[in-house]
């Protein structure tokens, strides 16, 4: 072994220790001269072009008619060709300032570097390169960017643009300013003109609909003049700031553009309109589906929303529990919040140090050269650490004061229907917050087992607890609602089969959703069902019989709490003591036969049997006839409106019926006719049927002209209006 290797070997190892301290050093002072050298070169090659380019965009601005059109082209192009000097003198400071802080060390990284990896030649080269501004180089390809704006006019354009959308900053501000009044004042205008008809519509809607319980209904009531008051002011302030954002923006882009300013106006005007038919499709379209004489919305399930004092008082004791709790209990957090933090602060500080010198400066993938190159950029991460961690600490005590009331909410919401729940939602929010800002700083200190100080045990409400049952159970067994309109559509089929058979109603009215079909046969089915109830010997008042299945409907035994059964029963009810009381007179066959033929002569087209029984109807039974057919078919139209009903109708019209010999004979049924069509309740054409049959736009001929004993089977229009 060489002996002088060995005698040199103690200082080649401080020579390794030593020399990226040196390169260090070294890379400092080289990096501040090359950047003093490049930040002057840039000076000088910008301020030697900037009268050149001063002069070129001079040119271009008094010359350009691409960037200059119309009306406007005279004031800009002047406003544009005294600003050109002064943007070129605020690039010239903006380039050298970032060349003289930014580049400065990006350079000094880079001189480092090459004292380390002893680069000397590739770096002089480089600064050879750009001292002769070849164009490969950084300030060859600033140059060659500085001849191109002085050969090409379209360099300038985009600083033109610029300039003009700046001084199309004020002018638009005004335009804006008198855009807003006038648009403003119009929007207000039509609010407090529409104001009346929707405070109509929707107190209306509130005084009678079925879907709001009483309670809910007060304070709907009591809350639409507020609300309705409000309204008006509201859109005034969208008004204001949408409409003077929307103009200045507009105002720019036209100026700039030189397009017609008047265009914003149109556009303005538009707006109103569209503002306008908004209140109005509110009024025919949204409220239409409420605004009905029975109250039902179109389509109805039985749903109904009231307000549940029980429940209210409830909350409202809660909630005054929760905000003593809060204000003692958010102190009480933050100062644990804030033991935590201070215990920990210094060991996330060593340990941000550690990850990020282990992972930056000391990691396989990154040589010292890599290193060495940024170490500015290092060196300042390292200086900024324990700032970092202070302001990571101080956000974590912020964010666990905050949450606490959130999560406050959040258990009291989880233990809401445990006995008990509001202490045991205290307890666990503690218990979260405090874990969780435990378990944050411990992360930031190094491994969450070894610095989590609280170790607490979260216990989560248990869903196999089950809230205690409210009100009395119910022993008796009660058929499902669900089964009263499958029984009752089956009674509308037979009766629609019976009616074909009669004569009374026509094949083409059922396959064609004719909506005095719709209306008739729900009708002749009601009545058959009250008469089939009231003739049988074994029921008693308020009970339904279903000749369908023989069920007996008992009124004790009958869900009247449900939504829909709860309208529609009091109709049936009324209907069944009336015949009843008149059962003499009204249940025999003839009469019944008269009130079948009553209830399906709502068409201007009937059927010959029809008008025979009518014409043979006693005048003595027509007022009470004429009072049951009114009773049944307001009962109709709220049947029309429901859900269940309209889930099932198209049962009836597509069934398979059996024509008449009568009708077989004379050929008026083609054997080998296509089958209906499957037809749903989703089907436009049996929405549109339906609807107008419960709007009432089917009437009876009973105001076409006639006396009282000519039309003994029509309902008169003061009647029918009322439907």
């Amino acid at each position: 072994m060489d002996c002088s290797k060995c005698v040199l070997a103690p200082f080649h190892v401080l020579w390794i220790f030593l020399w990226p301290l040196l390169s260090i050093l070294l890379g400092i002072v080289a990096g501040c001269l090359l950047s003093v050298f490049i930040t002057t070169a840039v000076l000088l090659l910008t301020l030697v072009r900037t009268p050149l380019h001063v002069a070129q965009m001079l040119r271009v601005t008094a010359t350009s008619i691409e960037c200059f059109k119309g009306r406007r082209s005279f004031p800009l192009r002047t406003l544009v060709f005294l600003a050109v000097p002064v943007a070129h003198l605020l690039f010239l400071a903006g380039i050298t300032t970032f060349s003289a802080t930014i580049g400065t060390l990006y350079y000094i990284g880079k001189a480092t570097k090459m004292f380390y990896k002893h680069e000397y030649s590739k770096n002089a080269r480089k600064i050879k390169s750009n001292a002769r501004m070849e164009p490969k180089s950084k300030l060859g390809e600033y140059y060659k960017a500085c001849q191109e704006f002085m050969q090409e006019d379209e360099q300038s354009h985009p600083a033109i643009y610029l300039l003009k959308g700046i001084f199309a900053l004020i002018p638009g501000a005004i335009l804006a300013t008198l855009s807003m009044a006038p648009f403003s004042l119009a929007v207000l205008v039509i609010s407090l003109v529409r104001l009346p008809i929707n405070f109509y519509k929707t107190t209306k809607i509130a005084l009678f609909t079925v879907v709001l319980r009483w309670d809910l209904r007060v304070v709907v009531l009591a809350m639409l003049p507020l609300i309705h008051t409000i309204f008006p002011l509201i859109t005034l302030m969208c008004a204001i700031v949408g409409s003077f954002l929307w103009t200045w923006k507009a105002s720019v882009m036209k100026i700039v553009g030189d397009d017609n300013l008047f265009d914003i106006w149109t556009k303005l005007r538009e707006k109103l309109s569209d503002y306008y038919k908004v209140h109005e499709v509110f009024v025919g379209e949204r409220c239409d589906l409420y605004d009905h004489p029975s109250g039902i919305p179109y389509g109805w399930d039985g749903h109904s929303y009231g307000i549940d004092f029980q429940r209210l008082l409830r909350w409202q004791r809660d909630f005054l529990v929760i905000c003593f709790v809060i204000a003692l209990g958010a102190p009480f957090c933050m100062v644990v919040a804030f033991l935590l933090s201070a215990l920990k602060y210094f060991p996330g500080v060593i340990n941000w140090w550690r990850k990020y010198c282990y992972g930056y400066c000391c990691g396989n993938e990154n040589n010292c050269a890599a290193i060495l190159s940024l170490w500015p950029f290092h060196v300042l991460a390292i200086l900024l650490t324990p700032v970092g961690a202070l302001i990571s600490h101080i956000s974590l005590v912020l964010f666990s004061l905050l949450s606490f009331p959130y999560q406050v909410i959040n258990s009291y919401i989880e233990f809401y229907w445990c006995r008990g729940g509001t202490c045991r939602a205290v307890r666990l929010a503690l218990a979260e917050n405090m874990k969780a800002h435990d378990e944050f700083t411990a992360l930031m200190a190094g491994d969450e087992d070894d610095w989590a100080m609280l170790r607490l045990q979260c216990v989560q409400p248990s869903r196999n607890e089950e809230p205690p049952p409210r009100g009395r159970p119910n022993s008796k067994i009660r058929d499902d609602p669900q089964l009263y309109w499958d029984r009752f559509v089956s009674q509308c089929i037979c009766t629609a089969a019976s009616l074909l058979e009669e004569g009374l109603v026509q094949l083409e009215d059922i396959q064609g959703l004719e909506p005095s079909a719709i209306q008739s046969i729900p009708a002749v089915a009601i009545l058959n069902v009250l008469t089939d109830s009231i003739k049988d010997k074994t029921t008693k008042r308020g009970d339904l019989k279903w000749n369908i299945d023989g069920t007996v409907c008992k009124e004790s035994d009958r869900t009247v709490q449900a939504g829909i059964a709860r309208q529609l029963w009091p109709m049936v009810s009324s209907i069944e003591c009336l015949l009843r009381n008149k059962q003499a007179s009204t249940l025999t066959c003839e009469n019944l036969e008269v009130l079948t033929s009553m209830l399906v002569a709502n068409n201007e087209s009937e059927p010959e049997t029809t008008t025979k029984i009518l014409a043979g109807a006693d005048p003595k039974n027509h007022s009470l006839n004429n009072t049951v057919r009114t009773m049944i078919n307001r009962m109709v139209l709220a049947i029309l409106r429901v859900r269940p009903y309209q889930d099932r109708m198209n049962k009836i019209f597509t069934h398979g019926y059996m024509m008449t010999d009568l009708e077989q004979q004379n050929g008026n049924f083609d054997k080998e006719e296509a089958p209906l069509e499957h037809t749903t309740s989703e089907d436009p054409i049996c929405s549109d049927s339906l609807k107008e049959a419960t709007d009432g736009e089917t009437n009876s001929r009973s105001d076409k002209g006639g006396n009282v004993k000519d039309n003994e089977d029509r309902v008169d229009g003061g009647e029918q209006s009322s439907l």
